[in-house]
């Protein structure tokens, strides 16, 4: 299943039978900006991920954008938006949060050293997505019309919730 548009950005998931296994259905993700496969890049191999509650991850990040955490981009350029994204804060607590953006990478993406980071450009009306490699760190920006990225990933999270229903994929509930 193929959800959003690979050249703008989608999500790619695919359960596969011979993967499952046990209580959990496992399969294929890969996320897609701007026409890129985030995969690792030595290998460019998929590997398998737990498909069920997926949606989980997506749902906190509907609600960031709900509750108006999409940080503005107030003119700085994609190098200082990602700077400003992964300055991770220290909260007396010990909790850690990003100081500015959504982050939109999932474990998947992450273990194929991936940064996904959303932000918004009221002036522009748009969604602007910075995200980067570790092994060449080369920071790239999209845009696209303000509301795209939460319309893709609310379409994710409803498609992605049959995931959760164990026994449409012969497995135990």
């Amino acid at each position: 299943m193929l959800v959003g548009n690979p050249h703008e950005f989608a999500i790619w998931l695919d359960p596969v039978k011979e993967w499952t296994v046990q209580s959990t259905v496992e399969g294929l993700f890969i996320l897609c900006v701007d026409g890129v496969f985030l995969v690792k890049r030595s290998s460019l191999s998929a590997r398998a991920v737990t498909l069920s509650g997926e949606s989980e991850f997506w749902m906190e990040r509907l609600r960031r954008i709900d509750d108006d955490k999409q940080t503005e981009t107030r003119g700085r350029n994609k190098e200082e938006l990602f700077e400003a994204a992964v300055n991770i804060i220290y909260s007396e607590d010990g909790a850690i949060s990003l100081s500015e953006g959504i982050e939109l990478t999932p474990q998947e993406t992450k273990d194929s050293y991936w940064h996904v980071y959303l932000f918004r450009n009221s002036a522009t009306n748009e969604d602007v997505v910075v995200y980067s490699h570790d092994e060449d760190e080369t920071i790239r920006e999209f845009h696209l019309p303000y509301g795209r990225i939460r319309s893709i990933i609310e379409d994710f999270v409803e498609q992605t919730k049959i995931f959760d229903h164990k026994e449409l994929f012969g497995l135990q509930p």
